[in-house]
């Protein structure tokens, strides 16, 4: 009878917390400020520019300020799972790129690329998992700080390495590099193919 109890009990507490973990869900789907992360590009292979879509959703009726820090990347933290397990957190990536403090206005999304090879490299096939933190809270236009994470995990596999792809990859940044409409547009060509960290990439480099 008590062994029959403590089964009850226990079961209980498993349906309570299970529900518990359900309401949580359900108010951070009512949040009025969601964020997202998805991978931009899901066929890829070793040393490929590996790049993340950061969505932001501002339901609320006033601006909402979203600070990315120094190079529009500097305030996020990242960890990444290896294919062999290893993990590794990724650093404070610098360059010419302008600080990233964003005004989004209320009922507005707003979306940004972050190349993930600032951080680490795809240098081996398999699969990496990785978890994203936005560090700086969310805030007001007046500063006040909102209770709203930007945050998530994104799954990436990568396949083996294809030279000829690198070479297409790395030739059309190239081209963008050089042919680009504005010097921005170069700068942020060149940057890519900078990152690409392969001996393919050298040519097009110099």
């Amino acid at each position: 009878m008590q062994t029959r109890s403590r089964i009850i009990r226990f079961t209980l507490a498993l349906a309570v917390g299970s529900l518990l973990s359900t309401m949580g869900l359900l108010a951070q789907g009512r949040g009025d400020v969601r964020a997202t992360f998805s991978l931009v590009k899901g066929d890829l292979t070793v040393n490929e520019p590996v790049f993340v879509n950061l969505t932001v959703a501002n339901d609320l009726d006033e601006p909402v300020v979203i600070d990315l820090g120094p190079s529009s990347y500097g305030n996020f933290r990242a960890m990444l799972v290896r294919p062999d397990g290893r993990a590794e957190i990724g650093g404070k990536p610098t360059g010419f790129r302008p600080p990233g403090r964003v005004l989004l206005g209320p009922r507005s999304p707003y979306s940004a690329l972050l190349l993930l090879n600032r951080w680490f490299d795809f240098d081996q096939p398999g699969l990496y998992a990785l978890d994203f933190e936005l560090e700086a809270p969310l805030r007001t236009e007046h500063g006040s700080a909102l209770p709203y994470a930007v945050q998530g995990h994104v799954a990436i596999n990568i396949g083996p390495r294809d030279v000829v792809r690198l070479q297409r990859v790395c030739g059309d940044l190239a081209d963008l590099a050089a042919h680009a409409s504005s010097r921005v547009e170069a700068l942020e060509s060149a940057d890519v193919l900078s990152y690409i960290v392969d001996p393919v990439a050298v040519p097009f480099l110099a």
